[in-house]
């Protein structure tokens, strides 16, 4: 338990502002586990258009069709997406809608104006639902279908290249996961050639990279490469690579504009550097750092920390990926390494910040590398990035930074990668009870409002070990609410457990609606009793 339990609430001068930006930025904890999936709206638009097509006379003979709609549910969400691949296959590869079924019946105010769009739609879905089940080699085969045999269609040239950035992220992504690491740097440099990309993503993943490929071997093929950039069909453009021909689609850029990009590269400038240098000298072998004392040995304030008896697991990860190539040689990260080690060794834990902050703004690198590890040490390392960012968070609440903090939980929740791993299931109920709770703390010392209350009473339906301290937070609300707001917001509280996600709760209280997980698997009655015999009810209901 950690010592901010015992903090005083205070639960005035808190700027309104702060709990606005909050707002703005709020994300239900249901996306921390969202599959893979582009096309989110445009999959159940695609759904209207087949419940359609269905109803008029060109589709009126065709058996196949009208049975595969009839199956479709009332809504395609990116959950239940996958359970419709025989669907989608057909729409994909099978389905014609002729040019003069789309002019028909096309309207800028209706769905069907996506109706064009259908295939694509259908086979860009295919692709994702294959990347999220790690199948990447069908993945590959349906992003290059919907680039190039069923590419988007539409009036926005933006719309558009956003689309097709997004499939050769997700393209690259799938040949590193599967250890091509030629190929996960070409498809990244379409998008460096496209220079509509996001942002300095595609620039720090490709420097992330580089530590995967011989630059030796790489660089002559790259130069080659470049020499043959030329126009293919339409707007594409294409190129010979290690003898296959190759095509993206570069949005507004032209051949000599692409090779003037990729050549004036830092990539570039990186590649024949460690090319020059591989041929000069030998690498010098990774250092590989050892702390002063036995790992077994650290230890930290349990009332200050969760996890922390796993703080010397904690450093053996970070111990193991330091010594991977891609960190081995990276000063900033082994200067890191030594300073949480001596914050151990000085007992100044709580202060190292600084050096956790590192290792989660390098989560995606630190991923690369663990791809990398045999699997015993990648079980040993799974929780890396997890317990950095569960201790950060544990010292910004005890430094009473509560706006940081909701922000760092909702890191934790829902970006990839940050959630905790285990075989024991009551170790992850552990983890995401400690979450909730500290995120019920949080509200009491930073939302004065029925929308604090809401995700309080989210923690207390999921929170047996800390009952007791969340009706305590809960009465000092709305004691400060007053009896009107209280009795008004629980007369409207509404209870949900999602039909298609039993893990999942959604609490609502006009106009404030939560999404909370379900970590003992309640049904609606043990919910609605929790409630019922919390003591904010008793109080103001009874």
């Amino acid at each position: 338990m950690s010592s901010f339990l015992a903090l005083s609430l205070n639960l005035k001068g808190i700027k309104s502002t702060l709990l606005f930006c909050f707002l703005c930025s709020y994300i239900s904890w249901s996306q921390s586990e969202e599959p893979n999936m582009y096309h989110n709206h445009a999959i159940d638009m695609m759904r209207e258009n087949i419940d359609f097509l269905a109803t008029t006379e060109e589709y009126a003979d065709n058996t196949t069709f009208l049975e595969l709609a009839k199956q479709l549910p009332k809504k395609l969400d990116r959950y239940n997406i996958k359970n419709y691949e025989t669907t989608l296959k057909y729409i994909a590869d099978e389905l014609k809608v002729s040019e003069a079924t789309i002019k028909k019946y096309y309207s800028p105010f209706h769905f069907t104006k996506e109706m064009a769009n259908m295939h694509h739609v259908a086979t860009h879905a295919l692709a994702d639902i294959y990347f999220t089940a790690e199948k990447y080699k069908e993945a590959i085969a349906f992003y290059d279908k919907a680039m190039f045999t069923h590419p988007p269609v539409g009036t926005s040239g933006t719309t558009i290249n956003k689309d097709f950035l997004r499939m050769e992220l997700d393209v690259s992504e799938a040949y590193f996961e599967l250890k091509d690491y030629d190929m996960a740097v070409l498809h990244l440099l379409h998008n460096l050639m496209n220079q509509q990309s996001f942002g300095d993503h595609v620039t720090d993943t490709l420097k992330e990279y580089e530590a995967f490929i011989d630059a030796t071997v790489f660089l002559p093929k790259l130069e080659a490469m470049v020499k043959t950039i030329q126009k293919g069909e339409g707007y594409n453009l294409k190129y010979v690579f290690n003898g296959k021909t190759m095509q993206f689609s570069p949005f507004i850029e032209s051949p000599s504009s692409c090779r003037a990009t990729i050549l004036s590269s830092d990539f570039y400038k990186n590649l024949k550097k460690n090319a020059v240098s591989k041929k000069t000298a030998s690498a010098p072998s990774p250092k590989v750092i050892k702390p002063i004392q036995k790992l077994a040995s650290f230890k930290i304030d349990d009332q200050i920390f969760h996890h922390a008896k796993a703080v010397n697991d904690f450093i053996k990860a970070v111990l193991i990926i330091g010594n991977t190539d891609a960190f081995s040689k990276n000063k900033a990260y082994q200067a890191t390494i030594i300073n949480l080690i001596t914050h151990l060794e000085n007992n100044t834990f709580n202060e190292a910040k600084n050096e956790l902050e590192y290792i989660v703004n390098n989560a995606f690198s630190i991923k690369a590398s663990i791809k990398t590890l045999e699997e015993k040490q990648q079980k040993e390392v799974e929780n890396i990035r997890h317990f950095a960012l569960h201790y950060k968070l544990d010292i910004i609440m005890a430094n009473k930074e509560y706006a940081m903090a909701l922000g760092a939980i909702q890191y934790v929740k829902s970006v990839e990668g940050f959630a905790f791993v285990s075989e024991n299931k009551k170790e992850i109920e552990t983890d995401r009870e400690d979450l909730l709770f500290t995120e019920a703390f949080t509200y009491n010392g930073f939302a004065i409002s029925e929308f604090g209350l809401i995700n309080m009473l989210g923690a207390l339906i999921n929170c047996d070990n800390y009952e007791t301290e969340i009706n305590t937070m809960m009465m000092d609300v709305a004691n400060v609410l007053g009896k009107e707001r209280v009795v008004k917001f629980l007369t409207q509280l509404k209870t949900k457990v999602v039909n298609d996600k039993d893990d999942e709760i959604t609490l609502t209280s006009a106009p404030f609606n939560v999404k909370v997980p379900n970590i003992k698997g309640l049904s609606e009655y043990q919910i609605t009793n929790k409630i019922q015999t919390s003591a904010i009810w008793k109080v103001f209901m009874e």
